[in-house]
């Protein structure tokens, strides 16, 4: 099963959909949510210390944004994926 098996759920689960994108938004560390301090925190005395650790780092919170919206995007707003057969249980 993959990821674009997924698509379409907030069709059926909007709720769902929801929570999955402020979990997601949450394990990105945008201000206001739980993370958010420490993440800032650990770049701002890595800049001090070494800043090419913390450019890489930085790039590294940014592949993790695109993914995390990647993901997001296939498994709730993509194409309603349908069953391989009539039997979606197998």
């Amino acid at each position: 099963m993959s990821v674009a098996d997924f698509g379409g759920t907030h069709k059926l689960v909007p709720l769902i959909s929801g929570a999955f994108f402020i979990a997601g938004l949450s394990a990105l560390a945008l201000p206001g949510t739980n993370s958010f301090v420490s993440e800032f925190l650990v770049l701002i005395g890595t800049f001090t210390v070494n800043s090419a650790v913390a450019v890489i780092a930085t790039l590294g919170m940014i592949m993790a944004a695109l993914y995390v919206l990647w993901m997001y995007q296939r498994t709730m707003q993509g194409a309603r994926s349908r069953p391989a057969s009539s039997r979606w249980w197998t």
